[in-house]
């Protein structure tokens, strides 16, 4: 965004995070992800460098369908990798939002979560996901299998994670 320019280039913000090695970089997702009728499409993500002054439209996120309803943004502070759930999957970058790649080949990704136990959840339309180790890049569906004692057919997950518990 320029110097001139004052208002973003889509005022339905889904998400906000902050860098937790540098407060003065956030990112803010665009769009309603929430499935309704009237749900506002958004443009991408953004970047701030400067704690939220001026905002960037990323151009790897620039209007493409993998991001135009951005649910969550969510940092694993032990790798630095940036997630963002999405409408269309779960999407990680490690470079500051230049290139994505995506983490969970699942369509909707509801919510998001990092657990100060050191692992990260994830939830679509009818699983639940877990980063087995902080430093993977592979996620286990906790809701397969017959005997794991989540609810069939699931329509929207969303959660949160307490600081003792160990999955």
């Amino acid at each position: 965004m320029g110097k001139n320019q004052r208002f973003l280039e889509n005022l339905s913000v889904g998400a906000l995070v902050q860098d937790p090695r540098d407060p003065k970089i956030m990112y803010l997702g665009t769009g309603e992800g929430y499935p309704n009728a009237d749900a506002v499409r958004g443009v991408g993500i953004f970047k701030s460098t400067d704690g939220g002054n001026t905002w960037t439209l990323l151009p790897s996120t620039k209007k493409l369908n993998n991001f135009a309803f951005v649910q969550r943004l969510v940092f694993n502070p032990i790798t630095n990798a940036l997630f963002a759930a999405t409408s269309t999957g779960l999407y990680r970058t490690n470079d500051g939002g230049v290139t994505w790649s995506k983490a969970i080949l699942s369509s909707k990704i509801f919510d998001l979560e990092w657990s100060p136990a050191g692992y990260m959840l994830a939830s679509s339309a009818s699983s639940i996901f877990r980063l087995t180790n902080a430093d993977s890049t592979t996620f286990t569906n906790l809701t397969n299998g017959a005997n794991s004692g989540f609810i069939k057919n699931l329509a929207r997950v969303e959660f949160n994670v307490c600081k003792n518990i160990h999955m």
